[in-house]
């Protein structure tokens, strides 16, 4: 976020939007070890929304690549790698019984993760793996995108939550020379306040659901440092322009995430709705339909 750019790039018969909104210009070619395959190219036919070509708009798959392929796992991360409309994805990061950093959703605190598949039991919707964090941030770096990190804070269902997940993921990605691909987002301020901690330059965002009247200054206090690439993230049927404008006034960027489950009557994820969130000002769209855009 902030310093937005749009690279357009030919890809078979069709123009490709892409751009990051984090430290580094996005999106080059890809040339890593996860190949494009003919849908990213552009051959064949999809159903896709026309997003205004000047919009600077990120398109960002949910857990990896949305629910068209199981949550938060290697095939989905691969899977948006070869997708060239997305810039990023974003990911869930939990820590096991024995200290190992996964990307999953919900609370892993009671299960061991061992590198035998045979005793990976924590499944995912389709009977996908649990990945460690690492193989996923491999998987993000060959291909060329960027990761949106949420780390959870504390809640009833993992009881055994520390801070520790926070210090251990930054160390993470600092030693896999990932920390400028990356920005971290949460619901909880505390996780917020560490990482602006430890690594001051990281960008962060600011996850809401339902964004109160100070939803800017929970985080951001009037005097406070912005980074380049800081947002608030807002569930996508609750933005509205004026989130937009007061955001844009502080310098900061607006993402709208879709949930995974329902929606309600008049918000489904849809090119429409789509279209309906970049005219409000929206930046970054983290969507679970990637064969939309």
């Amino acid at each position: 976020h902030g310093g937005f750019g749009v690279q357009w790039l030919s890809a078979g018969t069709g123009n490709v939007a892409a751009c990051w909104t984090g430290l580094l210009p996005r999106r080059v070619p890809f040339t890593g070890r996860v190949l494009r395959d003919g849908y990213a190219n552009g051959h064949g036919v999809r159903t896709q929304v026309d997003l205004p070509r000047c919009s600077g708009v990120e398109m960002q798959g949910h857990r990896g690549f949305g629910s068209q392929l199981p949550h938060n796992s290697l095939e989905a991360f691969v899977a948006a790698a070869r997708h060239a409309a997305l810039a990023s994805v974003e990911l869930d990061v939990r820590r096991t019984q024995d200290a190992r950093l996964v990307v999953h959703h919900d609370p892993l605190e009671d299960w061991t993760w061992r590198p035998s598949p045979g005793l990976r039991t924590g499944g995912l919707p389709g009977g996908a793996e649990v990945p460690l964090l690492e193989d996923v941030v491999e998987v993000c770096l060959d291909g060329g995108l960027q990761i949106n990190v949420e780390i959870k804070g504390p809640e009833e269902a993992a009881p055994c939550w520390s801070m520790a997940v926070v210090d251990e993921t930054l160390a993470l990605l600092r030693e896999r020379k990932a920390l400028s691909h990356c920005r971290v987002s949460s619901f909880d301020r505390a996780v917020l306040e560490r990482v602006r901690e430890l690594e001051p330059v990281l960008p962060l965002g600011a996850l809401y659901k339902d964004p109160p009247a100070d939803f800017v200054e929970r985080v951001w206090p009037p005097g406070a440092r912005l980074v380049r690439g800081d947002s608030v993230n807002i569930w996508s049927e609750k933005v509205t322009c004026e989130h937009a404008a007061a955001a844009s006034a502080r310098g900061l960027h607006v993402m709208a995430w879709f949930s995974l489950e329902a929606s309600s009557l008049g918000f489904e994820e849809s090119a429409e709705e789509l279209s309906r969130l970049v005219n409000l000002g929206v930046n970054v769209l983290c969507i679970n339909r990637p064969d939309l855009v």
